[in-house]
């Protein structure tokens, strides 16, 4: 992978434009733009037919821009010669196999509320997605850590056997009630997380070139009453406490994971027309950046976990004081837990992924004093996100207003 990853890298190095990225990765890896993707979706309609198997449910895809599509799953299909490519599934417990009928803008915890099977952090819940066209499933990232020799290894015997254990059931209970098709451990890395690592590739060079002038933007979603006092008197950190307390954020106003600031104000804002407030922030001292290749370009050579830590909190130690001793249960107070400790966040932070990080979030410290800190950047659900508390370092600069009664339409930037 890291070889294919170089390739990606050099292939694209001059890319910053999503939409010349689509079409080149459409042409160079026969990965579907887009834009021409949901415009089939949308002039198409899927007809059921009985070897699709039985309709378990229905789930939003924020990348089609139409509200008024749901992408079906299905349970126990006897193929998939209806199915796109690479799409997400599911497997409870009994073996029962939910597979999406189209790729999009959802994630797994999605899905599985969506059919109603127990969440994805369950061990007797299984992710998977489709390889390629073929009748093979493999793990997707948020099971991939059953089956990580170096995540088990931190886990004592006992809790290993016991994941292991359950994780063989539940692959078992698969392969006895869907025998048609081939489940495997291995974890694939298919067309769209090529396509992750291209636009991850993207994002670094539109960073690096924001950053020159010491700037990064963000997108803040709100009512649209609240435009006239966020323009005349800034943000205001609100009650919405689901990651920590402070005003949400995200580097992309749409596309990508989760479809960024637009997907998450179809979600959280009650409202079918809503805003969207781009800001910047050019002071970063005190805020701790998780996602490993902005902290490069925006602390340079002091960009590793535990020089931001020197910086922060005066140090590891003071941190482990601060955040996490006081918050240990007795039983968990061990001599090498501050020791053990460190090395998992080094380790989480040089993974740098979305679960590695929310684990240096919530993982290691006590939540409710989200680090006494102006704000944290991080790798979140809607890619690049933002938790500030210190909303005197957002300078808002315009907004976007947001329809989706019927089809989803976001107006250009209206400057303040």
């Amino acid at each position: 992978m890291n070889k294919v990853k170089q390739i990606i890298i050099e292939e694209i190095s001059k890319l910053a434009d999503e939409g010349v990225g689509d079409k080149y990765a459409e042409r160079k890896f026969n990965i579907p733009d887009d834009q021409e993707l949901n415009y089939q979706r949308q002039t198409a309609s899927a007809v059921q037919t009985p070897e699709m198997g039985k309709l378990a449910g229905y789930i939003k895809n924020y990348g089609t821009g139409r509200v008024d599509i749901n992408e079906p799953i299905f349970v126990n299909p006897q193929n998939l010669s209806k199915f796109e490519p690479d799409v997400r599934a599911v497997t409870d417990k009994n073996g029962n196999l939910y597979v999406a009928l189209n790729d999009g803008n959802f994630t797994h915890g999605q899905f599985s509320d969506a059919v109603k099977v127990p969440s994805v952090y369950y061990l007797n819940t299984l992710t998977w997605h489709r390889v390629g066209s073929t009748n093979k499933f493999t793990l997707a990232d948020s099971s991939e850590e059953y089956v990580d020799d170096e995540r088990l290894a931190l886990s004592t015997p006992h809790k290993r056997d016991y994941i292991t254990k359950e994780v063989n059931s539940t692959l078992n209970a698969a392969k006895r009630k869907n025998p048609q098709f081939e489940f495997s451990l291995e974890t694939y890395y298919d067309g769209n997380q090529v396509r992750k690592i291209i636009k991850e590739e993207i994002e670094k060079y539109t960073i690096r070139e924001e950053f020159e002038n010491g700037t990064l933007y963000g997108y803040h979603c709100t009512p649209c009453e609240n435009i006239d006092s966020i323009k005349l008197s800034g943000f205001k950190v609100g009650t919405r406490n689901m990651q920590g307390n402070g005003v949400y954020g995200f580097y992309d106003l749409r596309g990508g994971s989760g479809n960024a600031a637009v997907g998450y104000g179809q979600r959280h804002v009650n409202t079918k027309h809503y805003c969207i407030v781009k800001f910047k922030i050019t002071d970063f001292s005190n805020i701790l950046i998780l996602k490993k290749h902005v902290a490069e370009e925006v602390l340079g050579d002091k960009s590793d976990i535990m020089s931001q830590f020197d910086k922060l909190y005066g140090g590891y130690d003071n941190f482990y004081e601060k955040l996490r001793l006081p918050f240990l249960k007795p039983e968990y107070v061990t001599a090498n837990d501050k020791e053990e400790t460190k090395q998992n966040i080094i380790r989480d932070f040089e993974r740098n992924s979305e679960s590695d990080q929310k684990n240096i979030l919530w993982g290691y410290s006590a939540r409710d004093i989200v680090w006494d800190l102006d704000g944290i950047i991080f790798n979140g659900e809607y890619g690049l996100q933002y938790i500030m508390k210190n909303t005197n370092l957002m300078i808002p600069v315009g907004y976007h207003e947001v329809n989706y009664t019927d089809k989803l339409t976001v107006s250009d930037l209206i400057p303040f």
